[in-house]
């Protein structure tokens, strides 16, 4: 379940899970950066609740 969160929340935050890019390449890099965002996201949101 865990491997599924950071795609549940790139379908919510982008609005319905479209890409933006229509080639293969910047379809990855999208996705890539949409992932790093919620990495990133999600240790600051951690960190938060740790303090």
């Amino acid at each position: 379940m865990l491997g599924r969160t950071p795609f549940r929340y790139d379908q919510a935050y982008d609005g319905g899970g479209r890409f933006l890019t229509r080639n293969l390449k910047g379809t990855k890099t999208e996705m890539a950066l949409s992932v790093i965002a919620y990495n990133l996201l999600r240790r600051i949101n951690i960190q938060a609740a740790a303090s």
